[in-house]
């Protein structure tokens, strides 16, 4: 799946409910069904965000997700 974007190079991978890790840094993730995601951030660090609303584009730079609670339809954007 690709498509145009503002914030990088256009591309978007859905990845369902599946953590992933990229071989590049991620400009931000969309949710279809609102839910938990733990992030690994470009530091290494990782962070969990809870409640994430469906519907909208989230900028968060990462290049990992390493958990989705209840959440689904998450594409990811490059």
């Amino acid at each position: 799946m690709s498509q145009r974007n503002i914030m990088g190079s256009g591309q978007a991978t859905a990845i369902g409910t599946t953590p992933t890790t990229f071989n590049e840094t991620a400009r931000g993730v969309y949710l279809g069904a609102s839910g938990d995601l733990t992030f690994t951030m470009e530091d290494g660090s990782s962070v969990q965000f809870v409640g994430m609303a469906a519907g909208i584009m989230h900028p968060i730079r990462f290049t990992a997700i390493t958990a989705i609670a209840t959440a689904t339809g998450v594409v990811v954007l490059f």
